[in-house]
């Protein structure tokens, strides 16, 4: 989780922790749920970038399919490559997933291109939204020099692992790690 020495972390610091494309397109979308909002509702970032140790906890209590060391959050890449926010309305978080502020988040950041976790049907998550695999892939094969057609194919898959070894697993694929993307990124 993204801490600055215990003090609470800006807006702008969670923006700042994400992959521009993300950033981009969460501000705009930011900005549009609040242009639709009703009085006394409010939106804000909670977090970008999460520790394993967070992960591994959200996964203990059921909010995470990914136990964050051989599955992991797209949270724990860094640059992020999700975040999350929350909704008040008269200073009290919405907590109920299907109620409209909702929905209104998820059209904003779905006119973004972003993808929603509220869309989701083994676990609905409401606050979520990440960069989409295809646009993943296609940061991945920009980082590379590979052609940015959003496959993780066996051409990309060459031109990263030429760039940074990665384990092949038993399908034959790579998966693209934290640690990996962190340098690919860097």
């Amino acid at each position: 989780m993204l801490r600055r020495g215990g003090a609470p972390v800006t807006q702008a610091q969670h923006l700042a922790a994400c992959h521009p494309w993300l950033g981009e397109r969460a501000t705009r979308a930011l900005a549009a749920w609040r242009l639709g909002s009703q009085t006394g509702e409010s939106i804000r970032i909670v977090e970008s970038v999460r520790d394993v140790a967070t992960q591994q906890r959200y996964y203990s209590e059921g909010k995470s399919r990914a136990d964050g060391t051989t599955t992991w959050s797209l949270h724990q890449f860094s640059p992020a490559l999700a975040l999350d926010v929350a909704v008040l309305r008269g200073g009290t978080y919405v907590a109920r997933a299907r109620d409209p502020v909702w929905g209104r988040w998820g059209a904003a950041a779905e006119a973004e291109g972003l993808e929603w976790g509220g869309r989701w049907t083994s676990l609905v998550d409401a606050p979520h939204v990440q960069v989409p695999m295809g646009e993943r892939v296609r940061i991945v094969q920009r980082a590379v020099g590979a052609t940015p057609d959003g496959i993780w194919g066996p051409a990309t898959m060459a031109a990263v692992c030429a760039r940074v070894p990665l384990r092949v697993g038993r399908s034959g694929w790579a998966s693209l790690t934290p640690t990996t993307w962190a340098v690919l990124m860097g």
